[in-house]
């Protein structure tokens, strides 16, 4: 896996569910996951972790790129089953 990983939009918008919602109903882990998108499981929690930095201030990893926050302002408020819809398009 290449260590300088180029987040896209769609690695971003699947981080954000992840961090929100989980793997429990994806049918996927979070290993599938990240090999499907070419990083790491660690990597792919630390984005993780800078969505709830955007979720709840104080907490996670306070070093948010653009993409990142222009991911977290579009689908913050996106109903759960789409968002979940959207995410099992992503990942197929």
């Amino acid at each position: 896996m290449d260590e300088r990983h180029k987040w896209s939009i769609t690695d971003n918008i699947i981080a954000f569910y992840l961090c929100k919602y989980s793997t429990s109903e994806i049918n996927y882990t979070y290993n599938e996951i990240a090999n499907k998108l070419g990083m790491t499981t660690d990597k792919l929690k630390m984005r993780g972790a800078n969505f709830k930095s955007l979720m709840e201030a104080g907490k996670g990893l306070a070093d948010v790129s653009e993409q990142t926050s222009k991911v977290f302002a579009c689908f913050r408020d996106l109903d759960g089953n789409e968002f979940r819809e959207l995410v099992i398009k992503l990942l197929a």
